[in-house]
Protein backbone atom coordinates (compact mmCIF):
# COMPACT_ATOMS: atom_id res chain seq x y z
CA UNK A 1 0.00 0.00 0.00
CA UNK A 2 3.05 2.40 0.71
CA UNK A 3 5.20 1.58 -1.98
CA UNK A 4 6.14 4.70 -4.05
CA UNK A 5 5.69 4.04 -7.80
CA UNK A 6 4.48 5.56 -10.89
CA UNK A 7 2.91 4.54 -13.35
CA UNK A 8 1.59 5.00 -16.94
CA UNK A 9 -1.40 4.82 -18.21
CA UNK A 10 -3.64 4.93 -21.30
CA UNK A 11 -4.47 8.68 -20.91
CA UNK A 12 -1.63 10.56 -18.00
CA UNK A 13 0.84 9.33 -15.29
CA UNK A 14 0.99 9.28 -11.75
CA UNK A 15 3.23 10.02 -8.82
CA UNK A 16 3.38 8.12 -5.21
CA UNK A 17 6.31 9.46 -2.82
CA UNK A 18 5.83 8.65 1.06
CA UNK A 19 7.15 11.58 3.05
CA UNK A 20 7.89 9.84 6.99
CA UNK A 21 7.49 12.60 10.41
CA UNK A 22 9.20 12.01 13.63
CA UNK A 23 6.10 11.25 15.29
CA UNK A 24 5.83 8.48 13.48
CA UNK A 25 3.38 9.78 10.63
CA UNK A 26 3.49 8.40 7.14
CA UNK A 27 1.99 9.93 4.62
CA UNK A 28 1.62 8.53 0.79
CA UNK A 29 1.02 12.13 -1.61
CA UNK A 30 0.04 10.58 -5.22
CA UNK A 31 -0.85 12.98 -7.95
CA UNK A 32 -2.60 11.91 -10.95
CA UNK A 33 -1.64 13.93 -14.11
CA UNK A 34 -3.72 14.01 -17.19
CA UNK A 35 -0.40 13.73 -19.52
CA UNK A 36 2.10 12.02 -20.02
CA UNK A 37 5.46 12.02 -18.00
CA UNK A 38 7.14 13.52 -21.13
CA UNK A 39 4.85 16.60 -20.42
CA UNK A 40 5.35 17.05 -16.68
CA UNK A 41 8.01 20.01 -16.01
CA UNK A 42 7.94 19.94 -12.31
CA UNK A 43 6.38 18.54 -8.70
CA UNK A 44 6.71 20.51 -5.95
CA UNK A 45 5.45 18.73 -2.92
CA UNK A 46 5.11 20.73 0.66
CA UNK A 47 4.31 19.26 3.85
CA UNK A 48 3.10 21.23 6.81
CA UNK A 49 3.31 18.88 10.29
CA UNK A 50 2.72 20.01 13.67
CA UNK A 51 5.19 22.11 16.10
CA UNK A 52 8.50 20.07 17.24
CA UNK A 53 7.35 17.35 14.63
CA UNK A 54 10.56 16.88 11.76
CA UNK A 55 10.91 15.42 8.51
CA UNK A 56 12.58 11.94 8.87
CA UNK A 57 12.80 10.94 5.12
CA UNK A 58 10.73 12.04 1.39
CA UNK A 59 11.15 9.08 -0.77
CA UNK A 60 10.69 10.14 -4.40
CA UNK A 61 8.85 8.28 -7.46
CA UNK A 62 11.28 5.55 -8.59
CA UNK A 63 10.96 6.43 -12.05
CA UNK A 64 13.41 7.47 -14.66
CA UNK A 65 11.00 10.29 -16.08
CA UNK A 66 10.13 11.70 -12.95
CA UNK A 67 13.81 12.28 -11.91
CA UNK A 68 14.91 15.50 -10.90
CA UNK A 69 11.31 17.00 -11.46
CA UNK A 70 9.76 16.39 -7.41
CA UNK A 71 11.00 18.63 -4.83
CA UNK A 72 9.63 18.38 -1.32
CA UNK A 73 10.09 21.16 1.76
CA UNK A 74 8.62 20.57 5.15
CA UNK A 75 7.58 23.32 7.60
CA UNK A 76 6.60 22.81 11.54
CA UNK A 77 4.09 25.10 11.06
CA UNK A 78 0.92 23.02 11.71
CA UNK A 79 -1.98 23.73 14.04
CA UNK A 80 -1.23 20.99 16.71
CA UNK A 81 -2.21 17.32 15.41
CA UNK A 82 -2.65 18.79 11.90
CA UNK A 83 -0.85 18.01 8.43
CA UNK A 84 -0.91 19.36 4.96
CA UNK A 85 0.34 19.17 2.25
CA UNK A 86 0.35 20.94 -0.76
CA UNK A 87 0.80 19.46 -4.36
CA UNK A 88 1.88 21.74 -7.19
CA UNK A 89 2.33 20.63 -11.05
CA UNK A 90 3.98 22.52 -13.83
CA UNK A 91 3.13 21.02 -17.32
CA UNK A 92 4.09 21.90 -20.78
CA UNK A 93 0.55 22.13 -21.29
CA UNK A 94 -2.04 24.68 -20.17
CA UNK A 95 -5.19 23.14 -17.73
CA UNK A 96 -4.15 19.55 -17.64
CA UNK A 97 -6.29 17.78 -14.80
CA UNK A 98 -4.03 16.86 -11.26
CA UNK A 99 -5.68 15.04 -8.91
CA UNK A 100 -3.44 14.79 -4.98
CA UNK A 101 -4.39 11.74 -3.15
CA UNK A 102 -3.18 12.09 0.23
CA UNK A 103 -2.81 9.08 2.58
CA UNK A 104 -2.26 9.58 6.49
CA UNK A 105 -1.26 6.86 8.33
CA UNK A 106 0.10 6.62 12.04
CA UNK A 107 -0.12 4.00 14.63
CA UNK A 108 0.60 5.01 18.69
CA UNK A 109 1.70 2.25 21.13
CA UNK A 110 0.57 3.76 24.11
CA UNK A 111 -2.15 2.12 25.96
CA UNK A 112 -2.34 -0.58 23.29
CA UNK A 113 -1.89 0.30 19.26
CA UNK A 114 -4.14 2.34 18.04
CA UNK A 115 -4.03 2.87 14.06
CA UNK A 116 -5.12 6.13 12.41
CA UNK A 117 -5.55 6.26 8.61
CA UNK A 118 -7.42 9.17 6.20
CA UNK A 119 -7.68 9.49 2.80
CA UNK A 120 -7.91 12.78 1.23
CA UNK A 121 -8.60 13.39 -2.80
CA UNK A 122 -8.15 17.27 -4.19
CA UNK A 123 -8.66 18.02 -7.80
CA UNK A 124 -7.52 21.00 -9.54
CA UNK A 125 -5.72 22.23 -12.51
CA UNK A 126 -1.49 22.50 -13.75
CA UNK A 127 -0.03 25.30 -11.97
CA UNK A 128 -2.69 25.21 -9.37
CA UNK A 129 -1.94 24.66 -5.59
CA UNK A 130 -3.45 21.57 -4.14
CA UNK A 131 -4.39 21.62 -0.36
CA UNK A 132 -5.08 19.05 1.55
CA UNK A 133 -5.78 19.24 5.65
CA UNK A 134 -6.19 16.22 7.80
CA UNK A 135 -6.51 16.06 11.47
CA UNK A 136 -5.59 13.06 14.39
Amino acid sequence: MFTPTAEAAVKGCRTDPIVILSDGTILDIQAAIDTSVSNVREIHYIVHGPPGVKLVAAISTPTLGFRGKETFTYYADAQPYQYVTDVVVHTTGERVSVTSYTTFLKVTLLRGPLLSLQYKPVHGYSGETLRTVLTR
